[in-house]
C-alpha cells in the first residue's frame, strides 16, 4: 500500500526511452531492431558528442507514422474518496488510459526533450492537428502557451497545470508522493512523528549519535531493527515515511488521487499493512470454507441423484423381466398346463 521515493532509484530506468513499436527499453521506432534489422555489429546505439550534451535544450519532433500509439479510451469519471476509477487494484493508470482520444484530423508524433546541462533527452508522444498545432497531451485540446510549438518543460506539452497535474498524479508515484509532502509535510497522521524533521536533524549525526537521537524521538522506529538500521545507515525520506492509501489497493482503493492518500512513518505503516495482510488471509480462510461447503453439497446432491437413477433403472429392469417371465408362459393344448385348468 506503499508509494516510496526519493531514494537512490537506478537511472537507466529513469531517462531510458521505450520503442513504442517493440516497447523495448533504450531503443526508439529509429534505431528498432524489428523494423531495421539487426545491424551487423550488434551495435545500434550512436555515440552522442561532447557538443551535443552541452546544449542547454534540444527539440525535435518527428513523425511516427509506423506506430502509433492504441486509441485510449474516453476518461474514467471520478468517484468518492478521491477514488479516480472505483475499485481498481491497479496503483496507477496506464498511460494509454489516461489521455482522451485523438481527434480524427490528427495524428501522433514524437518529442524529444532535453532541459539543463548534461541532461538525457526523453521522448513523449503528443498529438498534432493537420494545421500542425500542438495539443494537450491529457485532453487533446489546443496548446496554446508560448512554449507549445518549441517545448523545454514537460509542462509545455499540456494546455494548463490542471491537465499537467492529473496526468502526472496518475502516472507518477513519485509526484504523488511529493504533493502529498506539500499537504502534510511529512508529518505521519497515526503517531503525529514529523519524520522529515527526523530525517533532517539525523543526517548530520555519526552513527551512534543517529541511533541514540532516533531511539529517543522515534521508540516505535527503533524497536524494528531492520527498519532502524536501514534509517541510520541511510537517513531519506523514503526510509522514514510512505505514502499509503487509505482505501487499501486490494479493497479498490487503486488509481486515486490526494484525497485516498495520507502519511505513515514506516513503524505505522508497517502496522497497518500486518493488520490488512491479516484481514486478507482471514478473508481467504473464509472464502475457502464456503466454497468448500459448496462443493460439499455438490458431492451429495450428485450422489443422491445418482441414488435415484440407480433405483428408477433397477425398477424398470424389474417390470421388464416379470413381463418377459409372463410372456414365456404359454397355452399348449394336450400339455399339462391345460388338463389342470380344465
Amino acid at each position: 500500500m506503499e508509494v516510496r521515493g526519493n531514494q537512490a532509484l537506478p537511472t537507466h530506468n529513469k531517462y531510458c526511452p521505450q520503442c513504442n513499436h517493440c516497447t523495448k527499453i533504450s531503443q526508439t521506432t529509429d534505431t528498432c531492431w524489428d523494423i531495421h534489422g539487426k545491424p551487423p555489429d550488434k551495435k545500434w546505439f550512436p555515440n552522442k558528442s561532447t557538443k551535443a550534451m552541452q546544449q542547454p535544450v534540444i527539440w525535435k519532433v518527428a513523425t511516427s507514422s509506423q506506430v502509433a500509439p492504441s486509441r485510449p479510451p474516453s476518461c474514467p469519471r471520478s468517484t468518492p474518496v478521491g477514488l479516480l476509477n472505483g475499485g481498481s487494484k491497479r496503483r496507477k493508470t496506464p498511460i494509454i488510459e489516461v489521455s482522451y482520444p485523438l481527434p480524427p484530423d490528427a495524428v501522433w508524433k514524437k518529442v524529444s526533450l532535453r532541459s539543463g546541462l548534461g541532461k538525457r533527452e526523453r521522448e513523449y508522444t503528443q498529438g498534432w492537428s493537420v494545421t500542425d498545432e500542438p495539443l494537450c497531451k491529457r485532453c487533446q485540446k489546443q496548446c496554446m502557451g508560448k512554449n507549445a510549438k518549441r517545448p523545454e518543460f514537460l509542462e509545455d506539452l499540456f494546455c494548463n497545470l490542471v491537465c499537467y497535474e492529473e496526468y502526472r498524479l496518475r502516472t507518477s508515484n513519485r509526484f504523488l508522493r511529493e504533493e502529498l509532502f506539500k499537504i502534510e509535510h511529512g508529518v505521519c497522521t497515526n503517531c503525529q512523528l514529523d519524520c522529515h524533521k527526523l530525517v533532517k536533524d539525523t543526517r548530520p549525526l555519526s552513527l551512534e549519535r543517529r541511533r541514540e537521537f532516533i531511539q529517543k524521538i522515534a521508540p516505535n522506529i527503533a524497536k524494528r531493527k531492520n527498519m532502524f538500521e536501514k534509517l541510520v545507515n541511510e537517513p531519506t525520506e523514503g526510509n522514514a515515511w510512505h505514502a499509503d492509501h487509505i482505501v487499501p489497493v486490494y479493497q479498490g482503493g487503486g488509481e486515486c488521487k490526494l484525497e485516498n492518500m495520507r502519511t505513515l512513518c514506516v513503524a505505522c505503516h508497517s502496522d497497518v499493512t500486518a493488520a490488512q495482510c491479516s484481514e486478507r488471509s482471514k478473508a481467504r480462510a473464509n472464502a475457502k470454507k464456503k466454497l468448500k461447503e459448496l462443493m460439499g453439497s455438490i458431492k451429495i446432491g450428485m450422489k443422491c441423484s445418482a441414488v435415484t437413477n440407480i433405483k428408477d433403472h433397477r425398477a424398470i429392469d424389474e417390470r421388464g423381466s416379470s413381463v418377459i417371465e409372463d410372456e414365456l408362459f404359454l397355452e399348449v393344448p394336450g400339455s399339462a398346463y391345460s388338463i389342470a385348468d380344465s
